[in-house]
């Protein structure tokens, strides 16, 4: 990222920090911005075309619309619920009466979920690492590289700035707050008054 160009009266002072990405006992470093560049996202969008899985499920809604009598919105969102596995009797109903079509819409969407993994692990090694990278490249490394890869993208992508911590910085986060009790038993880190100390 090359900002020298532009004209600014006070140079952004922001610098890329490095996410260091192991796999099999080495590692190497992705620098991170906090955002996706505009040459990355329309590389996303160019390898993953037209999503095809949207328009089988819009498709389906249309079956399902006229079979059951119901407009559109309602058999589109009728048609959500089947595959994410609703528990409602309708949509149990719509599960058994449009099983095949249901499997060839989970199965477009499993293999547009891998498809956007592979590219967005591809565009962060590209455009970040070695821009000698090829799609084909990635598709032959180790699933873990992949999904590392694949998690700063989306991070980047949403501007998550959480990649950045570690595991035990997450957990600590994520802990349950001391009891009373326990903080009373830690040393207090105020400053003692010359009343206290005497």
């Amino acid at each position: 990222m090359d900002l020298s160009k532009l004209p600014f009266v006070v140079q952004p002072k922001r610098e890329p920090i490095f996410k260091k990405v192991e796999v099999d006992g080495g590692y190497f470093e992705v620098p991170i911005y906090g955002y996706l560049t505009t040459g990355e996202k329309s590389f996303f969008q160019q390898a993953l075309g037209s999503d095809d899985s949207t328009l089988q499920i819009i498709s389906l809604a249309r079956q399902v619309g006229a079979e059951e009598s119901i407009d559109l919105d309602s058999a589109y969102q009728l048609v959500l619920k089947a595959i994410s596995g609703g528990e409602d009797p309708k949509v149990k109903d719509i599960q058994y009466k449009f099983n095949k079509e249901l499997t060839e819409v989970l199965s477009g969407l499993s293999l547009m979920a891998e498809k956007e993994m592979l590219v967005s692990a591809a565009i962060i090694l590209k455009f970040r690492v070695n821009n000698n990278i090829e799609f084909d490249d990635v598709m032959g490394f180790p699933p873990e590289l992949v999904s590392q890869l694949a998690d700063i993208y989306q991070a980047e992508a949403s501007g998550d700035a959480s990649i950045l911590e570690s595991k035990e910085e997450r957990e600590e986060k994520n802990k349950e707050p001391e009891s009373v009790v326990e903080m009373e038993k830690k040393p207090s880190r105020r400053k003692r008054t010359t009343t206290e100390a005497v």
